[in-house]
């Protein structure tokens, strides 16, 4: 069996809960996303993952993102490639 190919993505949403945007992570190494949130590997498969202050520094490490955490919620989410 071939293995699944994914895309992460970072999903942001006002405060009111509209999505405002989302951000590709190019290049995410599954690995570190599993060890950082803790989880299993196919947690990272089915679960929309909340991104707290506390993930958000291997975020803007890696990918040279920015958090506003008074304005918007983050979650991390995986969608199946193509």
């Amino acid at each position: 069996m071939l293995p699944l190919k994914v895309i992460h993505k970072i999903r942001f949403y006002d405060r009111r809960g509209s999505n405002v945007g989302v951000s590709v992570l190019k290049n995410a190494k599954w690995e570190e996303l599993v060890s950082l949130f803790s989880l299993s590997e196919s947690g990272l498969l089915c679960e929309s993952i909340p991104i707290t202050s506390k993930e958000s520094f291997y975020f803007e490490r890696e990918f040279d993102m920015r958090f506003d955490f008074s304005q918007f919620e983050y979650f991390l989410d995986c969608d199946q490639a193509d």
